[in-house]
Parts: structure tokens; sequence; C-alpha cells
């Protein structure tokens, strides 16, 4: 991964990413993480835990071609997207869900490895929003390169929170300043009107 430079898409493979993911981009809107999760390792992946679920319920294994063929499509929809404003995480198996949370919303960024998982080499990036509801996150399995991903996803919040908290500080610093002169302003005010009604008693 580039930690420095966006990646460089064409207009035709962003009509591909709104036709396939329901991925649109905003105006002057960079995708700097193009999602490519280790497709084949999380396809056996699924299949593994599957097969498990087959084998101790009634669903039974004459149902695993059908298991296979599900998963499969799963694997293909899934992909997921860093721009410098939003992490974007896409699912489904007919069609798709598309995921957007917005980068100052982000909360945590959490590497998860079950030992399943660990077993077949796999991680994967988790991103829970301010809510911290599992649901509400959006979930990055067979990352090729996990910590790399975790940790470009940071540095985007980081820069993300930083630019919005500039303007906020210094309208707080020249806030007391404006409000000082405005108080002022209507004291004098103030004891002009007392004074000229002092001088008319007079």
């Amino acid at each position: 991964m580039n930690e420095n430079k966006p990646v460089v898409i064409t207009s035709d493979e962003i009509a591909v990413l709104a036709t396939q993911s329901g991925v649109t981009l905003m105006k002057d809107e960079k995708i700097l993480i193009a999602g490519d999760p280790q497709r084949t390792r999380l396809h056996r992946y699924l299949m593994v835990v599957a097969t498990i679920v087959c084998m101790v319920t009634v669903i039974g294994i004459p149902f695993l071609p059908l298991v296979w063929a599900i998963t499969r499509a799963y694997v293909r929809k899934h992909g997921y997207w860093v721009t410098d404003s939003r992490v974007i995480v896409t699912n489904g198996i007919i069609g798709f869900r598309t995921r957007s949370i917005p980068l100052e919303r982000v909360s945590d960024v959490a590497i998860s490895c079950s030992f399943l998982e660990k077993w077949m080499g796999l991680k994967s990036v988790i991103v829970r929003d301010m809510t911290g509801e599992a649901m509400s996150g959006a979930s990055m399995y067979a990352a090729k390169d996990a910590t790399a991903l975790q940790h470009k996803i940071l540095d985007q919040v980081h820069a993300v929170n930083r630019r919005a908290s500039e303007p906020a500080t210094g309208a707080l610093m020249e806030r007391p300043y404006r409000d000082s002169s405005a108080q002022t302003s209507e004291m004098m005010e103030v004891l002009r009107r007392i004074e000229a009604n002092t001088r008319s008693r007079d």
C-alpha cells in the first residue's frame, strides 16, 4: 500500500464500482486504498465454517454445493475502499449492501483474528463508528496487510479530526476578544446615556 499517493482509477473503473458495488464518489473525493482481500483464502475459510455448521446441524452435507456457491458469491461481492473522507465496505450474495462511515465518525479501528482465521493465515480489520455497535461498523475480511490498513485508516482519521478542530480552535481564541469589545462598546453607550440624562437634569 502506498502511504502518500491516492489510488488513481479511471472514470470507467468508477462506473464499474457504481454498477457492481453501489460505490459512488463525491466531488473531489480521492480513493487512498482500493480493497483487494485475499479472496481464495477467505472462500476457504467460509467453506470450513459452513462445513462445520452443516455437520453439527440438520442442514447436512448434501447442501454443501449450495453453500459453496453462496460463499463464492459473497467473496466476490466483498470489497473495501478508504478515501480521504470515509471508509466504504460492500458485502452481498445476489445483490449488495454498501456501508459508508465518515472518517470523523470513526471511533475505533481494530484487527480481528480468531483461532480459525489465524490457522488459515487471515486477519480482518473492524471499523466502528461513534455508536460503538458492531453492526454499525464495517468489517474488512481477509485484508492482505491488516496492520498497514489499520494504520492508514487511523492516520486519515487523525488528519480529518485535526482539520476539523483547527477552525474551531481559532474561533474559540478570537471569540473572547470580540465579546469583550462588544461588551465595552455597550458599557460606553450606557455611560454616555447616563451622562446625557444627568446633564439634562442639571
